[in-house]
């Protein structure tokens, strides 16, 4: 059995390397320390799917139709646990 697990891409999520944390934090309703954690070190944070949709659709913008339309691969990289 491999030991892996599903991480989230981070700040490279958003294709800019200035992310205006404190914006996303107000459009989406998730903490300014959370949305560093998930931006700058993904790999020592969890993120349950109500959160990850907040980010996606408020924090990033994305509509509801770009959200169904992403593959896991899009949002997460498979590291070694």
């Amino acid at each position: 059995m491999e030991n892996k697990k599903l991480v989230l891409k981070g700040r490279r999520l958003f294709g800019n390397p200035s992310v205006n944390v404190h914006a996303v934090s107000k459009r989406s309703g998730i903490s300014r320390t959370t949305i560093y954690k998930l931006l700058d070190e993904p790999e020592k944070v969890g993120i349950t799917l109500s959160t990850l949709y907040r980010f996606l659709r408020f924090g990033l913008g994305l509509s509801v139709e770009e959200i169904l339309n992403m593959r896991i691969g899009d949002l997460f990289d498979i590291q070694e646990e």
